[in-house]
């Protein structure tokens, strides 16, 4: 969606990430992380979400030039969020399914992951460019800096994640998942056909003796 920025933050670079506000999410890496962006002073994080860790992430927010702003928002209004967002920042170290992640990615959004092994997001990643060092904050600025100085390469590697959502796209994966779903049928009943086979062979050869 072709959304504009609202009025406040048209001189500012918007970055989103979406999420409960949790430790295993590491939002605080991306908060540090700005910290250490050479444009800090025109960052402004949006956390999208609410947790357990809220009191902690607005006091390191604090430290910031721009205060982070942290809220749950209506689904109508996080999509326009996403889409007038300049970057979108995953730092999560536990995640199974990325949703969210997802969702920015079928926005065409230039989406930065960490490289967590137990984070399903990296998978999401174009290349190493779009990745850094989980719970890394100073490697994460590195990864922001490099997209806010290269504006026509971001323009490119958006586009590539636009194109690249089409596999995610639910009809394709409920229709794979179902073809998955019909072939570990014809192995198990090939593999009851075999059982059944040794069984009756077996019961010939006790019935010889």
């Amino acid at each position: 969606m072709d959304i504009e920025k609202p009025e406040e933050f048209k001189d500012k670079i918007v970055i989103l990430s979406v999420g409960r506000l949790a430790r295993e999410k590491s939002q605080d890496t991306l908060l540090k992380a700005v910290n250490y962006s050479k444009y800090k002073d025109k960052i402004q994080v949006i956390l999208a979400g609410q947790g357990l860790k809220e009191k902690y992430y607005r006091k390191l927010g604090e430290k910031l030039p721009i205060k982070p702003i942290m809220q749950l928002f209506p689904r109508d209004e996080i999509v326009k969020v996403i889409n007038y967002a300049d970057l979108y920042v995953h730092s999560a170290e536990v995640e199974l399914e990325g949703i969210a992640c997802l969702e920015a990615i079928a926005c065409g959004k230039m989406t930065i992951v960490s490289d967590s092994k137990q984070s399903a997001t990296k998978e999401f990643a174009i290349d190493e460019k779009c990745i850094f060092k989980n719970r890394n904050p100073k490697d994460l600025a590195r990864v922001i800096d490099y997209w806010i100085e290269h504006p026509e390469e971001k323009k490119e590697y958006e586009k590539k994640y636009l194109e690249g959502a089409t596999i995610y796209n639910q009809d394709d994966c409920m229709k794979r998942m179902e073809e998955m779903l019909f072939e570990v049928i014809e192995k198990n009943k090939e593999k009851l056909k075999k059982q059944k086979e040794e069984e009756k062979t077996q019961k010939k050869k006790k019935a010889a003796k």
